[in-house]
């Protein structure tokens, strides 16, 4: 038991680490020089970066600069356990409330590209996505934008 425990700790930490050590550093930056609206700045681009994800997602044909993203966003994880554990969260995403849910810890395009990957209509899953990527920029915003500014 403390063992799953460990890889489940193991697996959230990895989630929420990639995209902020990748990104977050740049609004800490930008919080020391602006301050709060660092995090105004952090919301309005990742709502607009994981709609255009989301639509460009769901088309058969993304395009290259959205499929190198995406392709990020859908990176295969080294460990074995920290794998599994990812699958058993998106298999989760079954439907609005989990796709709620589980965006902050997976972010705000992948709830919905998982929902039209079990074949929901490419309207129901672009509303879904701009609920959960407002869930989830709010999230980043904050975590990188406003708090850190009001630290430095």
């Amino acid at each position: 038991m403390l063992r799953t425990a460990w890889w489940w700790f193991v697996t959230f930490v990895t989630l929420v680490i990639i995209d902020d050590l990748t990104y977050g550093p740049f609004y800490w930056v930008l919080g020391a020089f602006i301050g709060p609206v660092a995090a105004v700045i952090a919301f309005v681009v990742y709502v607009v970066a994981q709609l255009f994800l989301i639509n460009r997602g769901v088309r058969d044909e993304p395009g290259r600069i959205a499929r190198w993203l995406l392709d990020r966003l859908m990176l295969t994880r080294k460990k074995t356990e920290v794998a599994k554990r990812e699958a058993v969260l998106h298999e989760r995403v079954t439907g609005v409330v989990l796709a709620v849910v589980l965006a902050p810890i997976i972010g705000g395009v992948l709830p919905a590209l998982l929902l039209h990957k079990r074949g929901w209509s490419q309207g129901a899953v672009t509303r879904v996505g701009m609920v959960t990527s407002v869930i989830y920029a709010v999230e980043f915003s904050l975590l990188h934008g406003y708090i850190p500014s009001q630290i430095i």
